[in-house]
């Protein structure tokens, strides 16, 4: 089992591409910004007890914080890339309500509900650095989850699946002023990083497991991948005279954890996000998308309080690509550039009644 277990996540690393933030650059680029990383709470890193009961529900609140103020081509800092020469400033906050239910010892069911506030701030075609943002309900999810053994006799070790739906609750047609050259001002789609939806429907598939391996080490792993199940929205991009995809994107996260007590925990592994420049339904499209991928060292630590849990994940970055495409039947090619930030942070509680 633990053979399999690897097999499988090395080949999710190493089939998909990841980002953290990624656009072109044509001679008239602006609002370069990240890709639409997928927010997903950290889980059993340092987490002390994976398993609900029967019947039992967990209620949980979760908070990511990207800041970039670093502009990339493919997989170098170039700063006269970005807009302007100068760098762009990304702030994502994101926070997850999520409510889970068990209906027995193996299957549990998960709402989650995402907010966010972003913004945007980069040097415009009139030679000025103007702000963009958006703020309110993004995309929510529903996921089913199940343990391949039956809790109680395998506490020391187990996998779980997922199988889910993300529904397109979160707009994806905000709209921000554009400043043209003569300082002229109009409305038009803020960029896609900052959008509070990705204007589609997807596929949720998920794994995570973990192995006792001493006294007080465990390995654990996650992956999750979106499958999108649109090519494309009905949101033009003018700059690459495109329209935007819906793209697939996915994480993974492998290493050890530590409990230093029955209730602190340690954690240090590794981390992957991004989006593929192919998606598993439809393939290589010609729609304008963030491809890349971003890999980060990522320590953290668990607090269990009777019913209560704290975690904190610090994910720090250790590389990060953008991907060139091409775009308008083959014809334009787009070099990968936009911001990246040089850590994320991931904050939760969860409480189970």
């Amino acid at each position: 089992m633990a053979g399999s277990w690897v097999v499988w996540f090395g080949r999710m690393l190493t089939t998909i591409a990841v980002p953290a933030c990624l656009l072109v650059v044509p001679s008239d680029a602006w609002g370069q910004g990240c890709m639409p990383l997928r927010f997903t709470s950290a889980t059993l890193g340092g987490q002390q007890a994976p398993f609900l009961m029967p019947h039992q529900w967990q209620i949980g609140i979760a908070g990511r914080r990207v800041a970039s103020n670093r502009f990339f081509q493919e997989s170098s800092e170039n700063e006269a890339a970005a807009p302007g020469g100068q760098p762009l400033h990304l702030r994502l906050n994101t926070v997850d309500v999520s409510a889970s239910y068990a209906t027995s010892e193996r299957l549990s069911f998960t709402l989650t509900v995402p907010l966010s506030h972003s913004t945007a701030n980069n040097v415009y075609p009139d030679g000025q650095y103007h702000q963009v943002s958006s703020t309110g309900v993004g995309d929510l999810n529903v996921m089913g989850n199940f343990w391949l053994g039956a809790p109680t006799r395998h506490p020391q070790g187990n996998v779980q699946l997922g199988l889910g739906v993300k529904l397109p609750t979160g707009s994806n047609h905000v709209l921000g002023n554009f400043y043209d050259p003569q300082g002229n001002v109009s409305q038009v789609p803020i960029p896609q990083t900052v959008q509070l939806g990705d204007g589609g429907w997807s596929a949720l598939v998920e794994a995570q497991g973990f192995r006792q391996l001493f006294s007080r080490t465990s390995a654990y792993f996650t992956g999750f991948y979106s499958v999108s199940l649109r090519q494309h929205t009905d949101v033009p991009w003018p700059p690459a005279q495109t329209v935007w995809a819906v793209p697939d994107v996915y994480t993974g996260r492998a290493g050890l954890s530590y409990s230093a007590s029955e209730q602190f925990s340690l954690s240090l592994g590794g981390r992957i996000d991004g989006t593929p420049s192919s998606d598993l339904i439809g393939g290589r499209t010609d729609y304008f998308r963030h491809a890349g991928y971003t890999v980060y060292v990522d320590p953290g630590v668990s607090l269990q309080r009777g019913a209560n849990q704290f975690t904190l994940n610090v994910p720090i970055r250790v590389h990060h690509t953008y991907l060139d495409m091409f775009i308008n039947n083959g014809q334009a090619e787009r070099i990968g550039t936009g911001g990246v930030a040089d850590y994320v942070i991931y904050v939760g509680y969860a409480r189970r009644l």
